[in-house]
């Protein structure tokens, strides 16, 4: 698999062009951002 440098800027408007992004895309997301999963982030920015 190729990895692909990307910022976590450019990685949410990625997600935002799809209506439904999948879960895998999510996880991929919240892993740049520090997290394991997508419901990891969500909780911890639940408490902001």
């Amino acid at each position: 698999m190729k990895h692909l440098k990307i910022d976590l800027h450019k990685a949410w408007a990625i997600v935002k062009k799809h209506e439904h992004p999948s879960k895998e895309a999510l996880d991929k997301i919240a892993l740049l951002a520090g997290f394991q999963t997508w419901e990891d982030l969500q909780k911890e920015l639940a408490k902001i």
